[in-house]
């Protein structure tokens, strides 16, 4: 059954899309920094988090 979304219910999911696509850039950012961080002998987990 197709039901199409009213205004509001459609931003809501464009938010919890564009969230989604934040936090897996962010994690995957985080990934990098431990990578090289590792890479140079350093800590894996940097302080600061």
């Amino acid at each position: 059954m197709v039901r199409w979304m009213d205004g509001e219910e459609e931003e809501q999911l464009r938010l919890v899309v564009r969230l989604q696509e934040a936090e897996r850039r962010w994690v995957w950012k985080k990934a990098m920094l431990i990578s090289i961080d590792g890479a140079r002998g350093g800590p894996a987990v940097d302080p600061r988090w």
